[in-house]
């Protein structure tokens, strides 16, 4: 019932350190006026710790029932910490459902999410730390989540951008993509061997 009554800001991963478990409920703990809900097999270490109040766990769902959970949330939140994270399949889901993100302005996911969202700076260490290569503030994603729950025209308009940029990353889009860099490799190809002397570079 709380999902009909409360704003909700959605997490749908591994719930471990390194996708930035521990910095999602600090950001509960932040907002309490609002239901963070996580999605995911389990709760891994976080399972056996008191969790803050305005914390609900939907369990794991599977793939098809995914949209249902993604429709439930108003923000989508996403602060990973790990190197390994450099698209962002569950950012790019949510996106597909005009859900707008707040994330961590690093690595790969600000290609994927473009204008779809709000970006927070996030601080990335020289080297890696096991797999953890970067940090975020609670406070800065609290902030950008705040932004889009108190504004709504802005939140219907980056989730409506949220979408048609999802649209762009469709298994279809993406074999056309990879088509042509296969058709202008071979064109270089072709080139190069009716000019012999040319210089590659």
């Amino acid at each position: 019932p709380r999902i009909t009554q409360q704003p909700v800001v959605g997490y749908l991963s591994r719930f471990q350190p390194e996708k930035g478990a521990s910095i999602f409920l600090k950001v509960a703990q932040l907002m309490p006026d609002v239901l963070f809900l996580i999605g995911g097999q389990t709760l891994g270490r976080y399972a056996n710790h008191p969790l803050p109040k305005n914390i609900a766990y939907a369990g794991f769902l599977p793939r098809e029932k995914l949209p249902v959970l993604y429709n439930a949330f108003d923000v989508y939140c996403f602060p990973t910490l790990s190197g390994e994270e450099t698209f962002g399949l569950t950012l790019l889901e949510a996106m597909a459902c005009g859900v707008p993100a707040v994330i961590p302005n690093w690595d790969g996911m600000p290609e994927v999410m473009g204008d779809g969202g709000i970006k927070v700076e996030a601080n990335t260490f020289p080297n890696d730390i096991g797999s953890f290569a970067a940090s975020v503030s609670p406070e800065s994603l609290a902030k950008g989540i705040r932004r889009l729950l108190d504004d709504e025209g802005l939140r219907v308009e980056l989730g409506k951008k949220a979408r048609e940029r999802a649209l762009n990353f469709s298994w279809e889009a993406t074999a056309k993509r990879i088509l042509s860099i296969f058709e202008e490799l071979h064109r270089r190809q072709q080139f190069y061997q009716q000019n012999p002397y040319w210089t590659r570079f």
